[in-house]
């Protein structure tokens, strides 16, 4: 699986003032807050869903550098 390690905080657009935290590790994200997390990956860029509702674009360089 692909190396590098992350926690991305992102503002939740149906929630304003709340945040989603998202961790990456050893080529998996989890939420922080066990929320259900599928992912596809296009190129460099990863799509992350969150509990079938909230959708993030992920760019490689945020995880790794870049």
């Amino acid at each position: 699986k692909p190396g590098g390690a992350a926690e991305i905080w992102l503002d939740r657009p149906a929630a304003k003032g709340q945040t989603r935290v998202l961790l990456f590790s050893q080529g998996e994200f989890t939420s922080k807050d066990a929320a259900k997390v599928t992912t596809r990956k296009e190129s460099d860029t990863w799509y992350v869903t969150v509990d079938g509702k909230e959708v993030y674009m992920i760019p490689d360089a945020m995880i790794l550098g870049g």
